[in-house]
């Protein structure tokens, strides 16, 4: 940005700053061996959500637009805080956070799990009563991560992608809760990977979560 005698254009320089940026505490912790450094917000009011636009980019590659960015923002959000990586929540919960219908979210699912960026699990409620369903994010697009995600969740996201194209093709509507294998309990203790550098969060709150989606949705 200098003209011709080498000054600068100042002129022509656009200075943006963010004014909604969360106060946090920068921190340290050993992840495999290695120390890693991270961000705590301070309190619950500056939680936030950490999106890597590297995955977005990657999403674009695979074909997924920006219909499926407000997804990855949710499983991103409300999986912080679980050690595996995981988020539960339902379908219903889901389109309400989103205000998508069922429908857009079945798809977008299926999608999700037929690129390999996101593995859905349902899981037998301890007490017996009904099921949980778990998703897990792809977090990271580096060549390790991906290779370590296919290997742990690729069967399984096989699995559901098979069972929905099967109901697609006999012209059913897809109904991603049912479509989803019920864990074995040998499966459900199966390792998952994290790789991205979560903080710790002992409390969740639903107004926190529809605050961000606003703020960065709109």
């Amino acid at each position: 940005m200098l003209d011709e005698q080498g000054n600068v254009r100042d002129k022509d320089i656009l200075v943006i700053v963010a004014t909604d940026l969360p106060l946090t505490v920068r921190k340290e912790k050993e992840v495999n061996g290695k120390k890693q450094q991270y961000d705590e917000p301070v309190d619950k009011d500056n939680y936030y959500i950490a999106v890597s636009f590297s995955m977005l980019e990657y999403y674009k590659e695979l074909g997924l637009n920006e219909r499926y960015y407000p997804m990855y923002c949710l499983i991103s959000k409300w999986s912080h805080g679980y050690i595996d990586g995981k988020m539960n929540m339902k379908i219903e919960k889901m389109a309400k956070c989103l205000d998508f219908d069922k429908d857009t979210i079945h798809k977008t699912i299926y999608e999700m799990n037929r690129k390999y960026v996101l593995s859905s699990h349902r899981k037998t409620r301890t007490a017996g009563n009904g099921y949980r369903f778990e998703h897990y994010l792809l977090t990271k697009c580096n060549e390790e991560s991906i290779e370590r995600f296919l290997a742990q969740q690729k069967e399984h996201m096989d699995r559901l992608v098979k069972r929905a194209d099967k109901r697609k093709t006999s012209k059913q509507k897809l109904n991603i809760e049912e479509d989803i294998d019920i864990d074995s309990p040998k499966e459900s203790n199966i390792p998952t990977i994290v790789d991205i550098e979560k903080i710790q969060v002992s409390k969740r709150e639903e107004d926190d979560f529809y605050t961000d989606i606003e703020a960065i949705f709109g």
